[in-house]
């Protein structure tokens, strides 16, 4: 999937979006019994589906183009996670959790493919594919057993559980520049993440 991401990316045509759309074609539930195309309604799915594919190439065009993203992409509603091991009759026991539109992650998919980043370290264990931080335990384990007796070993820990929380998004930004990130995508990215809004659904309403 995220190669065809990368394919859109690199060098978007109504047949890669087309092919996007239709990756989940055999079942039922990506499909509906009518779709209002040129302001008449369309039953047939195939032709539902390269509406929607040249949509969304006219609207990745576009975005690109103007360096900005639609409002709706950065506005989701937002749902109570229990944090664990916490009270469900309190109120702060609850995290919020603002989910994007499918659109949105596609958007950001998309992106992705285009920043190249790593770690720039190979001791890295946490926030990294296919490293487990236990793994960390094995190097530990061997600098106890290599060093020397004279020697003393220090060791610093650093708890990174609300990292998430607490960085800022012009600090982010500042490294994607450092990292030599091509000056429009900074800009799509810098629009992206502007803005966001959370909505509340309370009593079948959003509000």
């Amino acid at each position: 999937m995220r190669k065809l991401y990368e394919q859109i990316m690199d060098n978007p045509s109504s047949e890669l979006f087309f092919k996007l759309i239709n990756r989940n074609k055999s079942k039922s539930k990506t499909e509906t019994s009518g779709l209002e195309i040129d302001g008449k309604f369309d039953f047939s799915s195939q032709n539902q589906s390269r509406a929607f594919a040249n949509y969304y190439q006219d609207l990745n065009l576009k975005i690109l183009q103007e360096r900005k993203v639609p409002v709706d992409f950065k506005s989701g509603i937002l749902t109570p996670v229990l944090k664990k091991e916490k009270n469900p009759s309190l109120v702060n026991s609850y995290r919020g959790i603002t989910v994007t539109p499918v659109l949105s992650k596609l958007h950001e998919f998309c992106i992705l493919g285009k920043l190249f980043i790593n770690s720039g370290t190979d001791l890295q264990f946490g926030f990294t594919a296919c490293l487990w931080p236990l793994f960390a335990s094995l190097i530990i384990s061997e600098c106890k057993c290599e060093i020397s007796s004279a020697l003393s070993l220090y060791l610093a820990t650093v708890d990174v559980q609300s990292a998430f929380d607490v960085v800022q998004h012009t600090i982010l930004l500042d490294k994607l520049l450092d990292r030599g990130t091509h000056p429009d995508i900074w800009l799509l990215i810098k629009d992206f993440y502007s803005g966001h809004t959370s909505k509340v659904k309370m009593a079948g309403r959003i509000q």
